[in-house]
């Protein structure tokens, strides 16, 4: 008889590290996927966020620059156009994050982001700039013509005093790699009405720190005092008062430094473009260092002359926060993905594991039925040949016919109960439903009677329950452990079943006290004792699979002359 065995190779089999090296190369994979297609969703977020800012901030200043133009008896206008410029030129891109903070990206707060805005003649030559500058608005009275924008230009008014407040200013804004926010309080100014100008006399620039989204911490503060003295007939000295006129309010030192807008020059030059059916272009180009333009320009009038209005955005893609946000949500992408990938590795370990020891388990099975069915087969084998050749009696036929018979009838059992052994995880648990434990019992050890009789063995039942389970399978085990228990008890022992509803317990006597460590294998009978046929070592692995197909634990163990097989249930 042969034996084809279909289970895997051994040596063949998918170890736990090959499982991980596995699914960390596919983590690798799908970060760097990841790692790639983030940053350019980051890239194109950002560039679509420059390239509406750039045409909404375009037309707000153009707007506002027809309306300063429109405006009756205004005084130089361009010295105007320069403070929208310088105020209102500004970006502040906005990226909002899921489980965080939105990210604010601020021209002059961010590692070079900045922005340029100038305005040009026919001739190219740059009449008004976002250049920074200090402003004020001044209100001398209702309805008053010099009410309006007035500039404390330090490139125009070319004074030590007033190139000193600038550097100050530029030295304290931005100190020790952080931000901080100017706001002058002055209560005093010179101002010279015909050229829109003024000049601080006497007050103080507080200084806010500012965290890198922009917001102003309050209680981080310094200041600075103002002191400048002016000997200047055109220039009047005004005392400021909230209360009563002249009134003035004071912004920021807004704008770019020269240096910035020279910058962007360099980059693209400025260039009028003469006119055409389309009044307004844009674009964007990439400078080095991770950083690109986006540019948008537009034709406007003032006194009815044409003058070219050009808005430049520098953003710098690897800004510290913007770097941050990237590596921040790859570590957690591949984090993720490694959690998933460990634990993907630990089941896929666990089942093969279950796959190889069922595989491993067939395998002894069939090896263990192969080996035992052998000495039957051979009995069978020697007395078919006696019967053919040898002169036998009637009596010698019928003895040796009912060997084989008996041979035959132990190799059908052992070849049907290892089939069911085999088989039986795939059977699915019927409905459970109540059964009496003593009842099941009593059945089994009634089918004994005879054999019981024969071997004067004592049986005793102690205690009763019924469980809701399902009864084939109780069954089953029952009749298992009974059947192992009365063939394996010598002549005059006893065998005593103790029930309850956690447990039922059977104890039987033994020759000599028996190793149980393998004893639930298949074929494995306790003993040497291979070639007989009294019991195939099925019974135990019966009982055991059927109990573990049901949710129950078997175990067994052996105590000098006694043997104890408990169902906890």
């Amino acid at each position: 008889m042969k034996f084809k065995l279909t289970m895997g190779d051994p040596m063949k089999r998918t170890t736990l590290r090959a499982l991980l090296l596995r699914a960390l190369i596919v983590v690798t994979v799908l970060t760097v996927v990841f790692a790639f297609a983030y940053k350019e969703y980051l890239r194109h977020t950002i560039t679509n966020q420059c390239s509406e800012e750039t045409g909404r901030k375009i037309s707000m200043l153009q707007k506002d620059i027809n309306e300063l133009e429109a405006k009756d008896g205004q005084k130089n206008i361009l010295k105007t156009v320069s403070a929208e410029l310088a105020i209102y030129s500004s970006f502040d891109i906005n990226f909002d994050q899921p489980f965080g903070d939105s990210l604010h990206f601020i021209s002059q707060r961010s590692p070079n982001c900045h922005s340029c805005a100038v305005l040009l003649d026919e001739d190219n030559n740059i009449v008004s700039s976002n250049r920074q500058i200090l402003t004020a608005n001044m209100k001398f009275g209702n309805n008053d013509s010099d009410n309006g924008i007035y500039l404390c230009d330090n490139e125009a008014l070319q004074m030590e005093q007033v190139d000193k407040l600038y550097f100050e200013y530029q030295q304290r804004s931005q100190r020790g790699g952080e931000n901080y926010h100017g706001e002058p309080y002055f209560t005093s100014i010179y101002v010279d009405r015909d050229t829109r100008t003024f000049i601080p006399h006497e007050g103080i620039i507080t200084y806010y720190r500012m965290d890198k989204n922009g917001a102003i911490d309050f209680s981080d503060k310094t200041e600075y005092p103002v002191q400048i003295n002016l000997n200047d007939k055109s220039y009047e000295l005004i005392s400021l008062n909230s209360d009563v006129y002249p009134r003035c309010f004071f912004s920021d030192f807004y704008g770019e430094n020269r240096s910035v807008i020279e910058e962007f020059e360099r980059e693209q030059p400025f260039e009028y473009v003469a006119p055409r059916t389309s009044y307004g272009l844009g674009g964007n180009s990439s400078l080095q260092d991770g950083r690109s333009v986006f540019s948008e320009s537009t034709r406007i009038y003032i006194d009815g002359k044409p003058y070219w209005l050009i808005l430049r955005f520098m953003f710098n893609f690897n800004d510290p926060q913007l770097t941050a946000l990237y590596w921040k949500w790859v570590v957690i992408f591949a984090a993720s993905l490694t959690v998933i990938a460990l634990l993907w590795s630990w089941y896929r370990n666990t089942m093969n594991k279950a796959k190889y020891a069922m595989e491993d388990y067939q395998r002894d099975l069939t090896d263990h039925l192969a080996h035992d069915i052998k000495t039957p087969l051979m009995a069978i084998s020697g007395y078919a040949e006696n019967v053919l050749n040898c002169k036998l009696s009637d009596v010698e036929q019928k003895r040796y016919l009912n060997s084989i018979l008996d041979n035959v009838a132990f190799t059908d059992s052992l070849i049907s109960r290892t089939l069911y052994l085999n088989h039986m995880g795939e059977k699915k648990a019927a409905k459970p439903e109540p059964v009496q434990l003593e009842e099941l019992v009593s059945e089994a050890l009634r089918r004994y009677d005879l054999l019981l009789k024969q071997k004067h063995i004592a049986c005793e039942i102690n205690g009763s329950a019924e469980i809701t389970a399902d009864r084939a399978a109780l069954e089953t085990i029952i009749e298992n452990l009974i059947s192992n228990a009365v063939k394996y008890t010598p002549e005059g022992g006893t065998v005593t079943v103790t029930l309850d509803k956690k447990r039922l317990t059977i104890t039987n006597t033994v020759p000599e006290k028996i190793d149980t460590k393998d004893l639930m294998r298949p074929f494995v009978r306790g003993d040497a004792a291979r070639s007989n046929t009294a019991g195939n070592g099925l019974g135990l692995s019966i009982a055991e699979r059927a109990a573990q197909t049901n949710g129950l634990k078997l175990s067994v163990s052996c105590l000098e002359n006694e043997f104890k097989t408990e169902l906890i249930l």
